[in-house]
């Protein structure tokens, strides 16, 4: 283990007369299986990577390597200190947090992962296909066991976590399109795929789809669909070093923005989620968050930065890599569910793969993006459809025209329900 070179690289830190410091390093061993065709390609990487800061007053440098050797620990050690000295200072800046916290998040590792070698990696492939009934001609799947270690001159705190994630090119009747599986557990990851499986066999009658026509139309964007849109067009939002920038298009909180059936939270303690951690990119415990309440706007996320410059407490949101510092990110997003049963939704477009979102323009509340896989679902048929741009206001919708389904499912960090929006401009033929 390498607590002895960490002991040492501080001790030479406190010599060479920096004032604090912070030591990040995270392991990963990463098995991955890539398949296109016929053709298999397995890797296996064994990686450390080390992140040093060092602070000065209200300055700080930071420097980063692969690797944990003691001479280049007292290298980069030398360089942060040299980069703190020469940069400006932020007045903003709080420095280091006196006491590192985990929370109590339950079920972050699964020994099974971490054990897991090609043949049973392969066997999860098989599975796939099997529980989907779907054709597979491309994709990857991947086991990650990660150690993360945070020092600093009193403190230290770490945690062990594993990640099953895959990636999967799935053919469906006349089309074919990416979806994504990821769990800290190998029993929560098969029962996401089960849950997808299940909504997803009428994509393999998706031939021969007709364009949808231009005109107002109520939409039911699936759980997958609507959690992305979402994260797009309203959580990212919610960062608060966005809206400390003016890159937002909310600035205070305790004012309604949506509709009362809508609640949404921030939480980076459910257990199995890829969301969750027992500790941030701050060594802070990650709570849980509520963001939206009956459609009053409660919070904005935060991690030790922002929250220093409102003086308000941190969320537990600060997101990094060893070669990176703190940024705010979003940890498991959860849309509470409503009342709605989408097998009685008739006369609307369900959209199940969207494309060309990235038009949209979020801080002014245009939403924008391409029905790429959908199906008109009417008393008599469901009719498959293609092509249709939506185009319309956001904010609009969320205030005045959503309703929220039943059955949330889980997707990566999102956990969402079908989301019915009504009366939504499409540009279609």
């Amino acid at each position: 283990m390498f607590y002895e070179k960490i002991e040492k690289a501080l001790k030479f830190a406190k010599k060479l007369g920096v004032e604090n410091i912070e030591i990040w390093v995270e392991h990963d061993k990463i098995n991955e299986l890539s398949w296109r065709e016929n053709r298999e390609i397995v890797n296996t990487t064994d990686f450390t990577g080390v992140g040093i800061r060092v602070i000065i007053g209200k300055k700080q440098g930071k420097f980063s390597f692969t690797g944990i050797g003691e001479n280049m620990l007292k290298h980069g050690i030398r360089i942060a200190y040299k980069i703190a000295k020469l940069s400006k200072p932020d007045h903003f800046f709080p420095g280091l947090p006196e006491k590192y916290e985990k929370s109590n998040v339950k079920c972050l590792y699964d020994k099974k992962i971490e054990e897991m070698n090609l043949e049973k990696i392969k066997d999860i492939k098989n599975s796939i296909i099997d529980i989907t009934k779907m054709e597979i001609p491309k994709g990857n799947i991947k086991t990650i066991c990660s150690e993360i270690f945070l020092f600093s001159f009193n403190q230290e705190i770490n945690e062990k976590i594993t990640t099953l994630s895959a990636e999967a090119r799935l053919k469906c009747g006349e089309k074919s399109f990416r979806k994504t599986f990821s769990s800290r557990t190998f029993e929560k990851f098969l029962k996401d795929v089960e849950t997808f499986s299940k909504r997803t066999q009428l994509l393999k009658n998706f031939k021969n789809p007709k364009p949808v026509k231009s005109g107002k139309w109520d939409i039911v964007l699936l759980p997958e669909i609507a959690g992305s849109v979402f994260m797009k067009m309203l959580v990212e939002q919610l960062y608060a070093d966005a809206v400390q920038k003016g890159k937002s298009a909310f600035e205070e909180t305790e004012i309604a923005i949506a509709k009362e059936n809508l609640t949404l939270i921030d939480s980076g303690i459910i257990p199995h989620r890829v969301g969750s951690r027992a500790f941030d990119g701050d060594g802070l415990k990650t709570r849980e968050t509520i963001l939206i309440e009956k459609g009053v706007l409660k919070s904005f996320l935060h991690n030790y930065y922002t929250a220093h410059i409102e003086e308000v407490e941190t969320t537990g949101n600060s997101y990094r890599k060893y070669n990176s510092l703190p940024e705010v990110k979003a940890n498991n997003i959860i849309l509470k569910e409503g009342d709605i049963d989408i097998e009685e939704l008739n006369n609307c477009i369900f959209v199940y793969k969207i494309i060309g979102s990235k038009l949209s323009n979020p801080t002014q509340g245009i939403m924008s993006f391409n029905i790429a896989f959908g199906f008109i679902k009417t008393d008599q048929e469901l009719i498959p459809v293609s092509g249709g741009i939506v185009y319309d206001d956001f904010f609009d919708i969320i205030k005045n025209r959503i309703e929220i389904c039943k059955n949330q499912e889980w997707h990566e960090n999102l956990c969402f329900p079908p989301i019915l929006m009504k009366n939504v401009n499409i540009i279609g033929k």
